[in-house]
């Protein structure tokens, strides 16, 4: 190897030193709520399971275990202590079958009022 390829491979082995050892970009912004002490499956056939999560926004940003996720941790962090029981991601459908939805919005709803008085209302409301 010549002097110059050598320059660039320490080069090289400084960046990567330096950025490994660097915190977390990720972790420099707290966390909304952290779960910690608990079996999260992941769905990541790598690493099927972890300890801990941090989720931001509604958004989970990293999961491992709970020394890790303390990075997470500000001091507007919800900590939700899991006590050792699973989490599971989840998917969640709202849908709407679309003349079902349309014929009920041409509709007047009276479910949960629980008076007269308040029928009356809703029905003069949508009769203007």
């Amino acid at each position: 190897m010549n002097p110059s390829q050598t320059a660039a491979l320490r080069s090289i082995a400084i960046a990567i030193c330096a950025l490994t050892s660097a915190a977390s970009p990720a972790a420099e912004i707290p966390a909304d709520t952290v779960f910690l002490n608990g079996g999260i499956y992941t769905v990541d056939a790598q690493r099927s399971w972890a300890q801990a999560a941090a989720v931001r926004a509604g958004r989970i940003v990293a999961v491992g275990t709970n020394q890790q996720i303390a990075a997470y941790q500000g001091e507007k962090t919800v900590v939700v202590d899991l006590t050792r029981r699973l989490a599971l991601p989840g998917f969640h459908d709202s849908h709407v079958h679309v003349a079902a939805a349309g014929l009920e919005m041409m509709q007047c709803p009276l479910t949960g009022l629980a008076s007269v008085q308040a029928i009356l209302d809703k029905v003069a409301y949508r009769a203007r």
